[in-house]
């Protein structure tokens, strides 16, 4: 009877301790301050090209959206989630962050994409498949890792309609 009780303690024990330690891992969405800056090192080729384009907070809003001045100087809104918007409207918006954000967590959006005579539209499905620690040349961050799968589907009056699709993580 006792080694019973101690066996249902220690599974009690390591429930809470998991439910602490998922608890730990969620990221409420991002407050924003004028002045947050980043950089982003991309490659782009060939042949192979490397830039350091930035990224910069001059405005908030009261609805909670913020404007970005990129490093070629074009401005860039953002909802509260940090998804950009487009400024088409809402219906042609990305929407790859959902927060809070836990590992775990899944969501769909779609969005319509191109210009007439050309346009088309988009779907995803995105889901946060871990949790990690992640080394860069700015230091060693905590991170969720997301994986996605975008399917495209765009119509042009030259060359009909064409699908696709890309796997992304990030």
């Amino acid at each position: 009877m006792t080694l019973v009780r101690v066996q249902r303690c220690a599974a009690s024990l390591l429930i809470l301790t998991v439910a602490v330690c998922a608890n730990a891992q969620t990221a409420e969405r991002p407050e924003w301050k004028i002045g947050d800056k980043w950089t982003f090192k991309a490659s782009d080729g060939p042949p192979l090209v490397e830039t350091h384009p930035t990224r910069e907070v001059t405005a908030l809003s009261p609805d909670g959206t913020l404007q970005v001045q990129t490093s070629k100087g074009e401005m860039l809104t953002f909802e509260r989630e940090t998804n950009s918007l487009d400024s088409r409207g809402p219906e042609y918006s990305w929407k790859r962050f959902s927060f809070p954000m836990f590992v775990g967590k899944k969501w769909d959006y779609k969005r319509q994409t191109g210009r007439p005579p050309a346009n088309g539209y988009e779907s995803a499905s995105w889901e946060v498949k871990a949790y990690e620690r992640l080394t860069v040349p700015a230091g060693t961050f905590d991170c969720f890792r997301v994986k996605g799968t975008i399917w495209s589907t765009f119509n042009s009056v030259l060359y009909g309609q064409s699908t696709s699709n890309q796997d992304v993580t990030y």
